[in-house]
């Protein structure tokens, strides 16, 4: 399956999630799976892949490339919010994210210090508190390996420069080794008996001092780092008195006429609507070219079976074709494959693809303009044209078999 997936790439072309997807079909129509094990594995493939493929989630993972790059996200101050995902999506991103930077980062130079850091707010989305990982046949858990990878690169990352800040309100809600391998901790004020006991724990806090965490005013906290004796008491600088402007909310609109003008974001825009146009190119010449061998393998079975419906063809079958399987039950397989890529072109990747509308620069809406034609004026009527000239030749070929006498 792997190797399908492969073949069925460029040299410059990184595979997606969809294409995972499509390479995993072709596979079980190549294996010919009983019809109970076939509905199984189709069941889970929707399950699990699906979940990657739709929605603000699909959006991310079906991108070839990072759009910013991830040259451009260590390079400056960057904000990612996760909010709108599913919460197994948070993780399932923050999983790939972290490992981008940390490939991207361990292959250039370091000479010492730190150089990078990241600050994970609501940190139990992503680290929280979990099982060990393991592969189960009835769900799967991107929560647990998220987890357990980030408490196991800690210590990897600091030699390459990385720092990371895990920001939670409850302690007991973010996994043990992520408390046991953080350097550094501020602890404020923790009523559960629980959360103190474990905090305290791991920052050497006797038992006043865990009794004291849950009597800490506002801006009261105790801090505690590698080479300390004991936690040092300390006041946070109250920063809504010296800057008034956080305590008023930035919506999303606001949010965007601010950023909306700076380079990065046009660039980052442009980059994404052309990755984006290049995919939709790429997905309608292999769904034409598969369509159109899928098309000559039908001609061919048709003209064995005598019963045409408007096709003309000088293909010939071989003796074999058709030796485990009756000509109808091959045909219907074509149909249902056709008919298959069809529906997931237009519920998934069409709307995603198209659904912005034409790109504000002019050679790009050119671009879009051409693809959309392309795909509504020619590839789908065609393709649904197709579909019913073999709804016909199945209706054709069922009578005349049933008029025979073997109509089943």
């Amino acid at each position: 399956m792997l190797d399908l997936l492969r073949i069925s790439k460029k040299n410059d072309e990184a595979p997606v999630i969809a294409d995972l997807r499509t390479a995993i079909e072709r596979c079980l129509s190549a294996k010919q799976y009983s019809v109970e094990t076939n509905s199984d594995i189709r069941a889970a493939l929707d399950v699990r892949l699906g979940l990657l493929t739709e929605g603000l989630t699909g959006r991310i993972f079906q991108s070839p490339s990072s759009s910013p790059s991830i040259e451009d996200i260590v390079s400056g101050f960057t904000i990612i919010e996760l909010d709108r995902l599913p919460r197994e999506s948070k993780c399932a991103h923050f999983f790939g994210l972290s490992n981008a930077i940390r490939r991207y980062l361990r292959n250039v130079p370091h000479n010492g210090g730190l150089r990078f850091i990241s600050v994970v707010e609501e940190a139990h989305n992503v680290v929280g508190t979990i099982t060990e990982a393991r592969p189960s046949e009835e769900v799967a858990d991107p929560r647990a390996y998220a987890s357990e990878s980030a408490a196991t690169a800690l210590a990897e990352d600091r030699a390459i420069g990385i720092g990371h800040v895990f920001v939670d309100q409850l302690v007991s809600s973010v996994a043990p080794q992520v408390i046991k391998n953080t350097g550094t901790k501020v602890a404020f004020r923790q009523v559960a008996t629980d959360d103190r006991e474990t905090l305290g724990g791991s920052m050497l806090c006797d038992d006043a001092e865990q009794q004291e965490l849950a009597r800490l005013s506002l801006g009261e906290a105790y801090y505690f780092t590698e080479g300390q004796f004991r936690p040092r008491r300390i006041r946070t600088r109250n920063l809504h008195e010296s800057m008034p402007d956080l305590s008023r909310p930035c919506g999303d609109e606001e949010l965007l006429s601010l950023i909306q003008k700076d380079s990065w974001w046009i660039a980052a825009e442009r980059g994404r609507r052309e990755s984006e146009l290049k995919r939709l190119g790429h997905l309608l010449n292999r769904f034409d070219t598969w369509r159109q061998k899928v098309g000559r393998r039908f001609l061919a079975i048709q003209k064995q079976s005598g019963v045409p419906i408007g096709f003309e063809s000088s293909t010939r079958v071989s003796p074999t074709q058709c030796t485990t399987m009756s000509m109808m039950q091959v045909v219907k397989r074509i149909r249902d494959q056709i008919s298959r890529s069809l529906d997931e072109l237009l519920r998934r990747e069409i709307p995603r693809l198209l659904g912005d509308g034409p790109p504000a620069d002019a050679k790009m809406g050119e671009w879009w303009e051409a693809l959309r034609r392309r795909w509504e004026e020619v590839i789908q009527p065609d393709t649904r044209g197709w579909l019913g000239r073999v709804d016909r030749w199945i209706e054709a070929n069922y009578a005349n078999r049933k008029g025979d006498g073997d109509g089943r």
